[in-house]
């Protein structure tokens, strides 16, 4: 045992002010790693835990845009005080655990960040500290030693031993031999929800005991096991695999869902036997509880309702990649006489949705039937699948156009949808609204959670336009209070709100109205020169661009500028407009491939649209195809539906037929039967609609290439 004298005086003895962590110089770290040897098990577990957001890149908000992992300098130093307080059986046992936690996080971060970005001390101090970690393989914590696993996991050499380790342990348990923890709760991998976000930590200690407590330890080591087995290098060692298939046939309901379904290393040849006795029979009705295997494999979530949905996540995850083994499952439940256990299957069908491009028309069909369901949850996500579905969800319209006339309960989101499917109807139903505050919309926002709001509507409906045209001139001439949203939906509408062009820029005096009437201008274009002289007497960014549009007059644009900086090419504004003016912009090619530069030495590129303006302006073409085809910035994989990818595929269709190296990602990412959204889980029509539109970019762009 370590005395709090020495501790604090060996903290001290590291330089950390030459050390950085992810917020620059790590002078905090010694003041958290004295606070982390309290004795106040809360004490200690804060400052790990705040020390893990000053170095671990995956316990931070998840963005969609591409950012580099990090391992950072102070890390190395920090790992042999982690290890140690790990180590140490006088420190509360939720210290140990959240400190060895870090350890795990940071042993993966290091094995998947870029070589770039780890820091050259880590070897060396994975080296030094590695087998102090294999020593906790013995600690008698189970806690302890399931996060020693996951420490060492990484390293294929070290799997088969390891799961030899658990089974033993698990024997033990079972003989007696070692008693439970103290009922833990989520042994956790991830939160059932799935996606794409930071991970949450993997134990947490907690107070139980006696048998029960042997029981979810015993299923905590077998599912520790069942997800190790995908780092087994060549074939899973005989008496360990024989283990575990003889648990996923003969063991109790709990175990025979922990194999089946931890990991796709053991899923059944047909698990829709499983899935309706553990998660939709009687048996886990609103009467059974928390069930141990999902508490073990993910949450412990109360309600009927929360564990069905939990379940069947952890289940569409080990069956990742089959689609009919899914939609099995769906079929099979979404008339389920148990709400919940609709409500699950729907949501499952929603992600199958906004995973598939072409599962909408399986599935519009049947969410259109659950538009009259009993249960208000079923309805509502009914709604969100149809939304996502899209056009798909034509058939539905007669049934959407009832909800959207009703104004009921969903009528927002069956509006949305009927205009996502671009029927008429959409545009005489919302003029229905026209005497209400934001024609009767919520507040709507930009997560699938959140309502659509009325510029999500009126945003689709220029194809409607001599419907809603008298309308929305009277609204813009009235100084309505809905002005700026009117603005917004017309933004989007292009050339089709020219008739509007006067009544628009009437309102450039109005300093709040006027950054959004100069963008309804710059879609209109020539069809709005007539106000040119009052868009160039706005200044700034947004005149410049509206001017260009309008105009084409290039050197005004420029001079509404200013003079080229560093900051300036930063906003993205500016970017789109300097794209637009092309090689008369010349003089602010060295600030963008000054801003590029910064971003490429970070290891990824964000700046699709810089890197557009740099092309249209140099017309370097060699830059552009090394930036955008290469493997490490995942432009046209990963990142192709976020904000990044589809100023990249444009501008490939721009560049013409010396883009033809690019046709290969761009010919995967139109064949595709999956979307390229970043994560399918939960997500929401605008997600989907951000795909179709890549889809509809991308086929262009190979059209303009050539050999298409």
């Amino acid at each position: 045992m370590t005395d709090p004298l020495t501790w604090a005086a060996d903290v001290h003895d590291v330089p950390w002010d030459t050390l950085e962590d992810l917020d620059g110089p790590a002078t905090g770290i010694p003041g958290l790693l004295v606070q982390a040897f309290d004795p106040s098990p809360q004490e200690a577990v804060d400052a790990v835990e705040e020390i893990a957001d000053r170095v671990d890149t995956t316990v931070r908000l998840w963005v969609p845009v591409p950012e580099p992992d990090v391992l950072t300098s102070s890390v190395p130093a920090l790992l042999p005080f982690l290890v140690r307080i790990a180590s140490d059986r006088d420190r509360p046992d939720e210290a140990r655990v959240a400190a060895l936690n870090l350890v795990a996080d940071l042993a993966d971060l290091a094995h998947r960040v870029r070589p770039e970005h780890l820091d050259a001390a880590w070897p060396g101090a994975w080296a030094d500290q590695g087998p102090r970690v294999e020593a906790l393989l013995g600690d008698p914590h189970p806690s302890v030693l399931l996060l020693a696993v996951d420490a060492l996991a990484r390293e294929p050499r070290t799997a088969p031993r390891l799961l030899r380790v658990l089974r033993d342990r698990w024997e033990a348990v079972g003989d007696g031999g070692d008693g439970g923890d103290g009922g833990h709760g989520a042994d956790g991998a991830q939160d059932a929800s799935g996606g794409a976000g930071a991970p949450p930590r993997r134990d947490r200690a907690g107070t139980g005991a006696g048998e029960a407590a042997d029981r979810r330890t015993r299923l905590r080591l077998l599912t520790r096991a069942v997800r190790l087995l995908d780092s087994v290098p060549g074939p899973t060692p005989p008496d360990v695999r024989s283990w575990l298939l003889d648990r996923g046939k003969r063991g109790d309901l709990d175990e025979r869902m922990v194999v089946a379904f931890a990991s796709p290393a053991l899923v059944p040849e047909d698990p829709l036997p499983l899935v309706l006795e553990g998660i939709a029979g009687e048996g886990a009705g609103p009467a059974a509880g928390r069930p141990l295997w999902l508490e073990v494999a993910a949450l412990a979530p109360a309600g009927d309702a929360l564990r069905v949905r939990h379940g069947l996540r952890l289940v569409a995850r080990a069956l990742a990649g089959d689609r009919q083994g899914r939609e099995r499952i769906v079929d099979a439940l979404i008339d389920h006489p148990r709400a919940p256990v609709r409500l699950g299957a729907v949501r499952l069908a929603r992600d199958l949705v906004a995973e598939y491009r072409s599962a909408g028309e399986r599935w519009a069909g049947p969410a259109g039937a659950l538009l009259d369901d009993p249960d208000p949850g079923v309805r509502t996500w009914s709604l969100q699948l149809l939304a996502v579905a899209g056009g798909a969800a034509g058939p539905c319209a007669d049934r959407l156009a009832a909800l959207a006339e009703a104004d009921g309960e969903g009528s927002d989101t069956a509006l949305l949808t009927l205009a996502l499917v671009g029927d008429a109807r959409a545009a005489t139903l919302l003029l229905a609204r026209a005497d209400r505050t934001r024609f009767g919309f919520g507040r709507g926002g930009p997560h699938h959670t959140s309502g659509p709001g009325p510029e999500d509507v009126l945003g689709r409906l220029p194809a409607h336009a001599d419907v809603l045209l008298p309308h929305l001139r009277e609204r813009l001439r009235g100084g309505d209070a809905d002005t700026e949203v009117l603005l917004r939906s017309l933004a989007g509408w292009g050339p089709a709100a020219a008739p509007l062009a006067d009544d628009v820029a009437a309102l450039l005096d109005d300093r709040a109205l006027a950054g959004a009437a100069l963008r309804v201008l710059a879609g209109i274009g020539p069809a709005a020169a007539a106000h040119a002289d009052r868009v160039r007497a706005s200044g700034g960014v947004e005149a410049a661009h509206a001017h260009h549009r309008i105009t084409g007059d290039a050197g005004t644009a420029l001079d509404l500028l200013g003079p080229p900086s560093r900051q300036l090419v930063r906003d993205e504004r500016v970017q789109v407009l300097l794209d637009g003016i092309g090689p008369p912009a010349d003089r602010f090619a060295p600030h963008l491939r000054e801003h590029l530069e910064d971003h490429l030495a970070s290891g990824c590129l964000r700046e699709t649209r810089a890197l557009s303006a740099l092309w249209s302006t140099t017309g370097d073409t060699p830059l552009v195809l090394r930036c955008l085809l290469s493997p490490r910035n995942r432009v046209l994989t990963t990142w192709a539906a976020t904000r990044v990818g589809p100023p990249a595929v444009r501008l490939l269709g721009r560049i013409g037929p010396d883009a033809a190296e690019a046709l290969p990602p761009l010919r995967a990412l139109r064949d595709s039967g999956r979307s390229a959204l970043p994560s399918w889980t939960d997500a929401g029509w605008r997600d989907a609609l951000r795909d179709r539109r890549l889809v509809d970019d991308v086929r262009e762009a190979i059209g303009r290439i050539g050999a298409g």
